[in-house]
């Protein structure tokens, strides 16, 4: 009786090292404005980069605050957290990057789904813009999810630069006009920098002043730089292969 007792107890122990341990919930308030899950964030490193989702599933994701840099360190980095929508009915939009990371995976596994069931979503800057679910400059993935539902979320990350990652949850109409508003800064920025070339290149050639020239040269390699920079980070009308 006892040695039946003692393999009972073993196998409960087993049972309860191989469990996958609780995913935590952001509960979505109607609007939230741009709110990040931080407090509901969990990291699993993989240094070898050979893990999948179903793998990384059971991995022990240790709970952290915030997206961590993990800057040049060449290791496939995965985040997971929980989405709880409270009221429905309303277009959820999540936005993610930095622009610059050459591969982000997205999986997103309702609660009661096999992994293997995931829906998928590519991103990143070695994706070409064809390949990703949506065709903008960043990274977005709407979500249609009913009142009550829970969702987790898997972010699989690696790049060969700076491991620098965020999520925020937008309503879809908050999400649309603050791109509207960035959209319209980099107008006035890149005009700005447009009319001084324009008007310090005739000037430096009409009064033959070296300075004037200088000062045109650098508004036009900056407004090329970041011109350049700009489209590379996910323009429709280059394709990033």
């Amino acid at each position: 009786m006892s040695y039946l007792k003692a393999m009972i107890f073993l196998l409960v122990l087993v049972s309860c090292a191989g469990a996958e341990a609780a995913v935590s919930f952001y509960e979505i308030p109607a609007q939230p404005e741009a709110s990040a899950p931080s407090a509901h964030l969990e990291r699993y490193i993989d240094g070898a980069r050979t893990l999948g989702l179903e793998e990384v599933a059971d991995a022990p994701f240790e709970p952290i605050h915030d997206f961590i840099s993990r800057r040049y360190s060449g290791d496939v980095v995965w985040y997971r957290f929980g989405l709880h929508e409270n009221v429905g009915g309303i277009e959820r939009v999540l936005e993610f990057g930095s622009p610059y990371l050459n591969n982000i995976d997205v999986y997103l596994v309702k609660e009661g789904q096999h992994p293997a069931d995931a829906r998928h979503y590519r991103f990143g800057d070695h994706v070409p813009i064809s390949e990703r679910p949506t065709k903008t400059r960043g990274y977005k993935l709407p979500l249609d999810l009913e009142r009550g539902e829970r969702v987790t979320v898997y972010l699989r990350a690696e790049s060969n630069s700076a491991m620098t990652l965020y999520a925020l949850l937008w309503n879809s109409d908050d999400y649309e006009q603050h791109n509207a508003q960035v959209a319209l800064v980099h107008g006035v920025y890149f005009g700005l920098l447009g009319v001084l070339c324009l008007v310090f290149l005739p000037l430096s050639l009409l009064f033959r002043r070296g300075e004037f020239m200088a000062f045109s040269t650098l508004a036009m390699a900056l407004l090329l730089l970041n011109l350049g920079t700009y489209y590379k980070l996910g323009s429709p009308h280059l394709e990033m292969h």
